[in-house]
């Protein structure tokens, strides 16, 4: 592999899923020892719960479309052969990130697990710092000004 080939990536600091996952794991640990329920109604918690984990599930199966659709891999370490800007892409640039937040939010609230919810926050700081923003920085450097005009005409996420 040469030089050229190991900066073709984001280099993110860790992979978006296993931070999700690892929140939601720490935020149930946290709660089997200090249990902290949400002050909603049941049927209100369950009601939002499962419309934003429906809403959630369909936004990650059509970002994993959209990249099997254009033969590439959605791992932000490997590079992008292309920008997509269609389908989800439209209206954010980062609609998996948005899917596994929404995903996260939804489980809190099923499972009534405060702990689940506000495990979010220092993911979202992470992900911010640690993955978008080399996400940008790489495909600013990879696509030029394609990659600005479309950053400047769709939200980083909604």
């Amino acid at each position: 592999m040469n030089d050229q080939q190991t900066l073709d990536h984001a280099n993110v600091v860790v992979l978006p899923p296993i931070l999700y996952l690892g929140s939601l794991l720490a935020g149930a640990a946290v709660q089997w020892f200090v249990p902290v329920r949400l002050p909603l109604a049941e049927a209100l918690r369950w009601s939002l719960g499962v419309l934003l984990l429906g809403g959630g599930l369909a936004v990650a199966v059509m970002f994993v479309r959209a990249f099997k659709r254009t033969g590439q891999d959605p791992h932000p370490n490997t590079p992008s052969a292309l920008l997509i800007t269609t389908g989800l892409y439209r209206y954010s640039r980062n609609p998996a990130y948005v899917a596994f937040a929404v995903i996260q939010l939804a489980l809190g609230l099923l499972f009534n697990n405060a702990w689940i919810l506000l495990a979010l926050m220092p993911v979202l700081l992470v992900m911010h710092y640690g993955v978008i923003l080399r996400e940008e920085i790489y495909l600013g450097r990879k696509f030029g000004e394609e990659y600005l005009r479309y950053k400047a005409s769709v939200r980083r996420w909604i």
